[in-house]
């Protein structure tokens, strides 16, 4: 569930990021460049993924979100503070590669803890709820905000961490029932 929740977050980020150049006033090319940091992150994050990996614990997994969180958070700020297009790069990078890792992990501890005669069946839960979260939050978005308003990214990176922090102490507070 709170995977599917972080994915209202996601929807808002997939309705701001065509609108980057704007967000950023930077020029006709960031676009192009952050597309790039996405796709390195991801191959990177699916790399070292196995790496990052020290348990299947959900605990894990949500400090993932937490730093992907993070990440998206700080493009906003760092850029505030600097102006470069190297910073949302860097941390734009930074969220995917984490994001990948993430997603690995939590495919792979379902995998790895589901019985393969319910598998198919626990795929097609988590897609359906993670599918359904994805509209409501981009209508959320494009209802609440302008694409391309750089102060989206900080509302999406501060909506992660607050899902994960809750994930984890509710994980917690049912760890020790």
């Amino acid at each position: 569930m709170f995977s599917s929740a972080v994915n209202f977050f996601l929807a808002g980020y997939n309705y701001s990021f065509p609108f980057v150049n704007k967000a950023f006033g930077t020029g006709n090319s960031t676009y192009t460049i952050l597309l790039v940091s996405q796709s390195l992150g991801g191959i990177i994050g699916g790399i070292i993924s196995p790496k990052l990996t020290q348990n299947d614990s959900i605990s894990h997994l949500l400090n993932l979100l937490t730093f992907c969180g993070l990440s998206i958070a700080g493009i906003y700020l760092l850029f505030q503070w600097y102006h470069s297009l190297l910073t949302v790069f860097v941390f734009m990078f930074l969220f995917h590669m984490l994001l990948t890792a993430y997603n690995i992990d939590f495919f792979s501890i379902i995998q790895t803890k589901v019985d393969d005669k319910y598998l198919g069946r626990v795929f097609s839960v988590v897609f359906t709820v993670a599918i359904i979260f994805m509209p409501i939050g981009t209508a959320v978005f494009s209802y609440y905000s302008k694409a391309y308003l750089v102060e989206n990214y900080i509302i999406i990176g501060i909506g992660i961490i607050i899902v994960s922090i809750v994930a984890q102490v509710l994980s917690r507070f049912k760890g020790s029932k």
